[in-house]
């Protein structure tokens, strides 16, 4: 399983929620809606490909 905090340095849901609420300042809303949409899929190939 991958430990998220520890590649990016924010748990998961934090890390998700800054992108949000700064979608339209530091990230495109465009770019943030499509991460949010395909959040599970990343998360199972970033999961998959952990100790590759």
């Amino acid at each position: 399983m991958l430990n998220f905090s520890s590649v990016t340095g924010f748990r998961e849901g934090q890390a998700v929620q800054t992108i949000r609420k700064d979608a339209g300042g530091h990230f495109d809303p465009d770019m943030v809606a499509a991460f949010v949409e395909l959040r599970e899929d990343f998360l199972r190939i970033a999961t998959e490909f952990a100790n590759a």
